[in-house]
């Protein structure tokens, strides 16, 4: 296993600090609860020129695996390893990067983080979102992106496209305490980046979306101290309660390196427009759940840029 994708957890079973701080919440809250406590980081940078990138489904993934070379070498022996980091406080590789193995037999913690992608003009955005105390680490963070995003990063992979040579011209951090619970009340899901889900068709089976966001959104209030009171079967209730349709929906395929395997891992996802429908109580709380998830992304592989949507306020428009 290499070091990149190793479990935090030592041979013990206690894990490091950041396990041991997820592993003991400070309250239990409920959506209203924890969406006060919310806090992100967003650092953001705009690099000359490379607008193109963002039509490669596979770039949000380059960009996370040059983000954790870059961090890889500013980490503690013990964190390379596979182990827990004994420094005080933990090298940002050991926290942020390294799985932090599972809340409980079927939930693994998230990273506590999201890429994302876009243009400005003929200029490329790259933001880096941090959550909860991962934010702490917002300076290692943005030292190692910026890092990978001028020295590292291979813009073209297999485009074969012609891509300057790096040049931030801008970074931005933006702290964004608290998150507005308001959704529209009939609900559009309208991805930006592909959307899939672990072993089922997202396009069969879009109702998953809805039981994975809440449990990832259950991990990530770890994140904040806090515990997440969920019914998970009142969840599966509620997906089938809803009905869920594509508007529209276009597969994409591409392909992500996978340090573990030393392999070309084929990927694929979907692209566009969720519809969901169902009751005033049912939409409410599913809109409230995916409000996090437009922050945090939903359904599989998030960490590599997947899963991202914004809201559309009308079926129609």
């Amino acid at each position: 296993m290499s070091a990149v994708e190793s479990d935090i957890a030592g041979p013990d079973g206690t894990g490091g600090a950041a396990r041991r701080r997820l592993m003991a919440p400070a309250a239990i809250v409920d959506l209203d609860g924890l969406a006060e406590a919310w806090f992100e980081t967003d650092i953001i940078w705009t690099i000359a020129g490379s607008s193109a990138a963002i039509g490669d489904p596979g770039f949000p993934g380059r960009v996370r695996g040059a983000f954790g070379a870059e961090l890889m070498d500013g980490a503690s022996p013990e964190a390379l390893a596979g182990q827990p980091c004994p420094w005080e406080p933990p090298c940002a590789f050991g926290v942020i990067f390294q799985k932090q193995g599972r809340m409980d037999p079927g939930l693994e913690f998230p990273g506590p983080w999201v890429i994302e992608v876009d243009a400005e003009g003929a200029d490329l955005l790259v933001t880096l979102r941090l959550f909860g105390f991962a934010t702490d680490y917002a300076g290692a963070a943005a030292e190692a992106m910026g890092k990978a995003l001028t020295a590292r990063l291979d813009y073209a992979g297999s485009s074969g496209q012609f891509f300057p040579r790096p040049h931030v011209i801008a970074r931005t951090i933006l702290a964004r305490p608290g998150l507005a619970l308001s959704p529209p009340s009939a609900p559009v899901l309208d991805f930006l980046s592909p959307v899939l889900l672990t072993s089922i068709d997202v396009i069969e089976h879009p109702r998953s979306l809805l039981t994975t966001a809440a449990a990832r959104i259950a991990g990530l209030a770890r994140w904040h101290d806090l515990e997440l009171s969920l019914d998970r079967a009142a969840l599966v209730d509620l997906s089938h309660r809803l009905d869920f349709f594509w508007l529209d929906a276009v597969g994409l395929r591409w392909k992500r390196r996978s340090r573990k395997q030393n392999r070309e891992i084929r990927m694929a996802g979907t692209i566009g427009r969720l519809a969901i429908d169902g009751s005033e109580p049912d939409l409410h709380l599913a809109g409230r759940i995916f409000a996090f998830g437009q922050r945090c992304h939903i359904g599989a592989d998030a960490a590599y840029g997947c899963g991202r949507f914004d809201f559309q306020r009308e079926h129609g428009t």
